[in-house]
């Protein structure tokens, strides 16, 4: 309130009229119109700090509370983790279990084509046609040579003697 009364003492003065010496007005004229704001007179100064140069004193205990803290960090990270570990491989082994059931179908349908292409191209008239292209011709009864033209005794016989008795 005291820059609306030296506003208004500055009006009807001038500037001549009101200087001020440390907060107080040396000509002070008092206005039948406005009537006097109590400890107007009072000017509060304000002094400037400066801590620039003051540094904060250390805790000695402040290395306990922060390793108690981390400590208390680390454990709540570590159970976190523990019970959220078995069911993030349970739902991996979901996923992978679903990829192999896919591929195992894929598999299985590739398996059923490779059966019917084979069973296709083994047909009898196929494999005869394929013989008369490449200039093959059934076998003769002359043509034919027997290895081995006598019971099946005299074979095992040779094979004892091959080994040595055994």
């Amino acid at each position: 309130m005291a820059t609306m009364s030296a506003a208004v003492l500055r009006q009807e003065y001038g500037q001549s009229g009101f200087e001020p010496e440390y907060g107080i007005p040396r000509h002070r004229a008092v206005s039948p119109h406005v009537r006097a704001f109590p400890n107007e007179d009072i000017y509060f100064w304000r002094k400037g700090l400066d801590n620039s140069r003051v540094s904060r004193q250390g805790d000695p205990r402040i290395w306990e509370t922060c390793w108690r803290f981390f400590s208390a960090m680390t454990l709540m990270v570590v159970l976190a983790v523990g019970l959220l570990l078995p069911n993030a491989i349970n739902l991996l082994s979901g996923i992978q279990l679903q990829r192999l059931r896919a591929e195992n179908a894929q598999l299985r349908n590739q398996q059923r084509q490779l059966a019917l292409q084979e069973s296709r191209l083994l047909t009898p008239e196929r494999l005869e046609h394929l013989a008369g292209q490449y200039g093959m011709k059934d076998a003769g009864p002359n043509s034919v040579v027997h290895l081995y033209s006598g019971s099946q005794q005299a074979i095992a016989a040779n094979k004892n003697k091959a080994t040595g008795g055994r």
